[in-house]
């Protein structure tokens, strides 16, 4: 292959040879793509996964400290209800995060609604 991309000093066969050697290139490109796509795809999959573990964490630690603020603020608390990642959305332990805390007046939302 010629050492410069003069089109009008090149020859048939350079010819040949230059797009062969763009075809393989674009073929490795192309299974460096999908790697990378399957590499991103599990990385969104971990980090939801991380995201869910936070989360949970998060709730296990602040659901015992909301309910000691309330009932030393003397707002009774008779439930506590979570919202998880099971089931649907809309406030029946379906996804969006959050919860409610049930009191004598009525219900006290806590947390992210969804």
């Amino acid at each position: 292959m010629p050492t410069t991309l003069n089109p009008a000093e090149m020859s048939w066969d350079d010819i040949k040879a230059l797009v062969a050697s763009l075809a393989v290139q674009s073929a490795e490109t192309d299974r460096r793509m999908q790697e990378t796509d399957r590499r991103m795809k599990e990385l969104q999959r971990q980090l939801g996964g991380l995201g869910n573990r936070l989360g949970q964490f998060v709730q296990d630690m602040v659901e015992p400290a909301v309910v000691r603020l309330f009932q030393a603020q003397g707002i009774p608390v008779h439930q506590v209800r979570r919202q998880g990642a099971l089931g649907g959305g809309g406030g029946d332990g379906g996804a969006g995060g959050g919860g409610a805390l049930r009191g004598a007046a009525g219900t006290v939302c806590a947390g992210a609604g969804g």
